[in-house]
């Protein structure tokens, strides 16, 4: 169910035989802008595009492969998917989906890895689970990666840095978005990490 005041916006049924066991939930399975809210449903491999004023459904998007994981956010005058292959983004007004910048296991071939996303100062940040963080011009579509950072569950972008978490070590790192060098060192934070945001 989706809801903004309390009251059931959009309800999006999940069967229980369509259901896998063991698969992670997405970090971020839902984003508002661009004048809809977006809400993903990864074991369908689809994305919702949901009118807020006639609170209905306007289109399912089919998203690429037979991901295990999906991310959303919104930003640049699109919605970004991350997933296990990459970076995608639907244009909002068509809802035409597109690649944009791939990844690959950078490692053992066959690896599946996770990946989060987030926007901020300028940029499309994409974490791979690897320890690989990537700035991505949202309007070339260029990627500038840092390698051996340690596992990346999920990012997030506030106060004018990056933030990084590995939710199992329970460890959080900041990194300074014009240089991509971390700021300081790991926080500690006991017993790990569910859930990471931020905000200015």
């Amino acid at each position: 169910n989706i809801s903004l005041d309390g009251s059931v916006l959009a309800s999006i049924p999940a069967p229980a035989s369509q259901l896998v066991q063991g698969e992670p939930d997405p970090e971020h399975p839902m984003a508002v802008g661009q004048g809809a809210v977006w809400a993903l449903r990864p074991t369908d491999r689809l994305l919702y595009h949901i009118g807020p004023d006639d609170q209905e459904v306007e289109k399912k998007i089919a998203l690429p492969g037979g991901f295990f994981q999906y991310n959303v956010a919104v930003g640049f005058d699109r919605v970004w998917i991350a997933h296990v292959a990459g970076l995608g983004e639907v244009n909002p007004a068509t809802n035409d989906y597109r690649e944009v910048f791939p990844v690959r296991a950078a490692r053992d071939v066959g690896q599946i890895v996770a990946t989060d996303l987030a926007i901020g100062g300028g940029f499309v940040w994409l974490s791979v689970g690897d320890g690989r963080l990537i700035r991505i011009d949202p309007a070339t579509g260029h990627g500038q990666p840092i390698e051996d950072l340690g596992p990346i569950d999920t990012i997030t972008y506030g106060h004018g840095s990056v933030w990084t978490a590995d939710t199992v070590a329970g460890l959080v790192a900041r990194y300074d978005p014009d240089t991509m060098t971390r700021l300081g060192e790991p926080i500690e934070i006991p017993a790990g990490i569910d859930i990471m945001i931020s905000g200015d």
